[in-house]
């Protein structure tokens, strides 16, 4: 009994202890300050020293407040974005704004000139052979063949009245050149050209040109107007189509006059169409002719015409 006897003395020790130290917590929980919600307390171990029955006092408890957590229940506002600035207030523009030119290869050029005048042709023909020009006219305009005895300036005078011959002048004025031939059976007179010649006979002729024809025939005047216009229309094939009007004569005048007798004088004005010599399309020429019959001697008549053809048919009036 007596071999158990520290051993029961250790163990009262042993409780005594607990409970004393079951106390001591139970009056430190007691006067602990109260914590807060969420706070948590980190007990410090405790440190028991050799079973001599005391104890190592604990220090008081650490409290550590955690940091709350963001509440996101309630999203932050959305933040506005700020205003972009005014643009600057651009200055009023006065001249439209030129788009910049592309620039070319230095190798491209272009050098197109814009003429300000018609191109004045070198070396224009001044002239035409004058028999040649008269005997042509003669075949293309009046449908006869003339034998020219001389031609020239001033090679033949036509036998024409006062008013024919006014216009056959106004008609020389406006030419390029004026040709005189005399021929076997009268006189001749043409006009080529509006200012110039072309250099091409048969264009000039159709497309501007005056001839004066005077050709004497035997017999006496005619006795009425249709038998002179049948008599001029056979002498000058060319103008039996033309529809004439008969004017009033005058005197006759020149060398082959008759002596102040009267005569028979008609005109026509019109327009025809022919194939133009340049390009063989058809086109339509402007026409002006005088023709008539006066006398020219005993049992002897003159029988002529005046015909414009182109720019120079307005002179006949």
């Amino acid at each position: 009994m007596r071999r158990y006897l520290p051993v029961q003395i250790s163990l009262a020790l042993l409780l005594a202890t607990l409970l004393a130290c079951g106390g001591a917590s139970r009056g430190a929980t007691d006067n602990s300050p109260r914590r807060e919600p969420g706070a948590v307390a980190v007990q410090p171990a405790v440190t028991q020293g050799p079973a001599t029955g005391r104890s190592t006092p604990l220090p008081p408890p650490a409290t550590f407040t955690p940091v709350p957590a963001p509440d996101t229940a309630t999203p932050a506002p959305p933040v506005e974005p700020a205003e972009p600035p005014a643009p600057p207030a651009q200055p009023a523009a006065t001249t439209p704004p030129q788009p910049t030119p592309t620039p070319k290869p230095a190798a491209f050029s272009v050098n197109t000139p814009v003429p300000t005048s018609p191109p004045v042709a070198e070396n224009l023909p001044t002239d035409y052979d004058a028999g040649q020009a008269v005997r042509q006219y003669a075949g293309a305009a009046l449908g006869i063949e003339v034998e020219v005895l001389a031609a020239g300036g001033r090679e033949g005078q036509v036998t024409l009245p006062p008013s024919a011959q006014a216009e056959v002048d106004a008609a020389v004025r406006l030419a390029g050149v004026t040709y005189a031939a005399l021929l076997r059976e009268g006189a001749a007179s043409v006009s080529l050209g509006a200012g110039s010649i072309s250099g091409d006979l048969s264009a000039d002729i159709q497309d501007a040109s005056l001839g004066a024809f005077s050709l004497l025939r035997d017999g006496r005047l005619p006795a009425n107007p249709d038998e002179a216009l049948n008599l001029v229309r056979s002498t000058f094939p060319g103008v039996s189509h033309l529809t004439f009007t008969r004017q009033e004569a005058s005197a006759g005048a020149g060398p082959l006059a008759g002596g102040g007798a009267q005569g028979y004088v008609f005109s026509a004005h019109t327009e025809q169409s022919e194939v133009d010599v340049k390009s063989g399309q058809a086109k339509v020429v402007a026409v002006g002719a005088l023709a008539g019959v006066t006398p020219a001697g005993v049992n002897r008549v003159n029988v002529f015409v005046v015909l414009g053809k182109g720019a120079l048919a307005g002179s006949i009036q």
